[in-house]
């Protein structure tokens, strides 16, 4: 029978991380739109290229932020449930350990 902990364990191994892989694939199909993106500003006139380079910088600068983020955010979550586990085994054996000593005053 599962422990009200462990039931609650379950319920959050529903949330996967994305792997490292998928962050890279996003951030590759991102940086392949902007390059598409400067391309057909290229073909503007001059006096509107200025223009949309300015946004352009601005796309940018917020995908690299976006993307440290969501480094940060994932390094996070991997830590988090590390942690996790690690509490959870403590738990465990602190448990066992408790049900030991129960079972040592009761034979005493």
């Amino acid at each position: 029978m599962k422990t009200e902990v462990e039931t609650e364990i379950d319920k959050c191994r529903i949330f996967r991380l994305p792997s490292d892989e998928q962050l890279s694939e996003a951030a590759i199909g991102e940086a392949n739109d902007l390059s598409e993106l400067l391309c057909l500003v290229d073909l503007l006139p001059l006096g509107l290229r200025s223009d949309f380079y300015t946004v352009i910088q601005r796309l940018v600068e917020s995908a690299e932020r976006r993307q440290q983020i969501l480094t940060v955010l994932h390094d996070s979550l991997t830590q988090m449930s590390l942690d996790l586990k690690y509490l959870i085994f403590d738990l465990e054996a602190t448990r066992r350990e408790r049900d030991e000593a129960i079972k040592l005053i009761n034979e005493w």
